[in-house]
């Protein structure tokens, strides 16, 4: 075979090679174009949707920035809200503050007026009572006020024979539940007395049976006088007296007994101190004084007497060390260091005397016109009576009657 000839057919398969592959080759480009196009078009989709979900975001963004404008604006119109209420509660409270020291004022002038008035009305009721009493009858257990009936003892006073029992009286109230409801002189015997006393019973002062167990009216009766004196009284029932304290203690231990004092100025100015709870002790204890519960139309001057010892010019018992408060005043009390109210002081005819005769210190320093002390069952205990407890009999020496 020649050798033209004999390439031919490799010549012609060759070519068929060729043209299969010229074929085939073009097959893996666009099979990649169209898996890239594919791909291009995901992207696409995909920034799309990333463009789409930024454009969402930046709307609520701008809905959010709206809002907190909105809420900032609301902030401070709330911060300026909230300044002008504390501006506002400022004011408030400052008005508070005045209005509760006009109150207070108020509460304080209303308490001495009612004091005063409270003074007026006990006033105009004894005027009544005086009036629709103009008389005192005079019957076995009282006495005329024009006569002299001395103080007595019940510690002294022996033999004073059978008593009829249905006639005893233990205090001026025992007498005012009885009936006897007109002031005078009465006789009354203590629980633990043998014997009668007499006493002048103050009806008309509310709410009546009070037993008065000290007056000063002109300072015709001398208060300079020593412990005996004292221990079993002195003076005149109907007029200035003192009752004695022996007399005192046996009446404030039979029962609870209440201590009013009533006290006038010169020009007739009256006020009171009243405590609900009241007694002394025996002269062992140097008739110590006990005062509790006090309520008046004045302060309290007997607080800082209150658990003293009685002192007079010849006996020293009181809180003074090296100084004698009985002798220096000239007169018997229930001395501290030396004394807050000092109503048995030297008696001085007017007013301008101060800080040396009788006065009560948180009312008026100076000298006071009249004094009335009295006694009566105290009203704390009414409902609840207990059978009292007997004084110790060494508390009161009976002496033989000369």
């Amino acid at each position: 075979m020649p050798e033209g000839v004999s390439s031919c057919p490799n010549s012609i398969h060759d070519t068929q090679n060729d043209v299969h592959s010229n074929r085939l080759t073009p097959a893996v480009p666009q099979l990649f174009r169209q898996s890239s196009t594919k791909g291009i078009q995901d992207l696409v989709d995909r920034l799309s949707l990333v463009e789409q979900h930024l454009d969402d975001e930046v709307l609520k963004n701008d809905f959010l920035n709206k809002t907190i404008s909105k809420q900032e604006q609301t902030l401070q119109r709330a911060d300026k809200l909230l300044q002008e209420c504390r501006g506002n509660f400022s004011k408030i409270f400052r008005l508070m503050n005045h209005l509760e020291r006009t109150i207070q004022s108020q509460k304080t002038e209303y308490r001495q007026l009612d004091k005063k008035v409270s003074s007026v009305v006990l006033d105009v009721v004894e005027v009544n009572n005086v009036l629709a009493k103009k008389t005192v009858p005079i019957d076995g257990n009282t006495s005329t006020s024009k006569k002299e009936i001395l103080v007595e003892s019940a510690a002294k006073i022996q033999g004073c024979g059978l008593t009829n029992p249905d006639a005893i009286f233990r205090d001026c109230q025992d007498l005012y539940d009885k009936g006897h409801i007109v002031s005078g002189v009465y006789f009354i015997t203590p629980l633990y007395s043998a014997c009668s006393i007499p006493v002048w019973c103050e009806m008309e002062t509310t709410p009546g049976g009070w037993l008065v167990i000290q007056s000063r009216k002109n300072g015709e009766l001398d208060f300079n006088r020593f412990w005996q004196s004292y221990k079993e009284g002195f003076g005149n029932i109907a007029s200035e007296f003192w009752l004695g304290l022996d007399n005192i203690f046996l009446l404030t231990n039979q029962d609870h007994y209440e201590l009013r004092v009533d006290l006038w100025d010169f020009n007739d100015n009256r006020v009171h101190a009243l405590y609900k709870n009241f007694k002394i002790d025996g002269e062992r204890d140097k008739y110590r004084i006990h005062l509790h519960d006090y309520e008046g139309s004045i302060r309290n001057g007997l607080a800082k007497h209150n658990g003293m010892m009685f002192s007079t010019p010849d006996q020293d018992n009181d809180k003074w060390p090296n100084y004698h408060c009985g002798r220096e005043w000239q007169a018997g009390w229930w001395f501290n260091n030396c004394w807050f109210a000092f109503l048995n002081g030297p008696y001085y005819n007017n007013t301008r005397i101060q800080y040396r005769g009788i006065s009560w210190n948180d009312w008026k320093p100076e000298q006071l016109a009249r004094t009335k002390m009295m006694i009566r069952p105290s009203r704390l205990h009414v409902n609840k009576k207990a059978p009292p407890t007997p004084p110790d009999t060494k508390d009161i020496t009976p002496k033989p009657k000369n």
